[in-house]
């Protein structure tokens, strides 16, 4: 469970900077 939501927020701060650079664009 531990593992799965250390994934889960790696991949919500991913998601984030990706959605940053949409804008950007």
């Amino acid at each position: 469970m531990r593992v799965t939501s250390r994934v889960g927020e790696n991949w919500l701060s991913f998601f984030s900077m990706e959605n940053r650079i949409l804008k950007c664009f």
